[in-house]
């Protein structure tokens, strides 16, 4: 199933909000805590110099509409099995400013 443009709008809120609250670069909350990594089709390493996320955070900053910049690259990479449980994989262990670490690396 691919991900409409509202839930897209979704996620990016979710990031900002978490990047606002923990007080973190929109960077880290996008990696750490939405499930957008796994659905570009990247392994759970959660590496940020993958050459997709440095192209995705790049087209993010640039772009004038980010919703239709994530969606299109969203769209643009091979369909693989989404993850679907990704909520799962949403808590986290903050150990301090801008060092967000997902709660199965804690």
């Amino acid at each position: 199933m691919r991900w409409s443009r509202a839930f897209l709008d979704l996620v990016l809120s979710l990031a900002r909000r978490v990047a606002e609250t923990e007080q973190m670069p929109i960077e880290d909350a996008l990696l750490t805590s939405t499930p957008l990594y796994l659905n570009f089709g990247l392994r759970m390493s959660f590496d940020p110099q993958n050459p997709i996320w440095p192209e995705f955070i790049a087209g993010y900053h640039q772009a004038a509409d980010r919703m239709n910049w994530t969606h299109s690259l969203y769209l643009a990479r091979p369909q693989v099995r989404r993850c679907a449980v990704w909520v799962l994989l949403l808590p986290l262990r903050v150990t301090g400013a801008h060092h967000p670490v997902p709660f199965w690396q804690s």
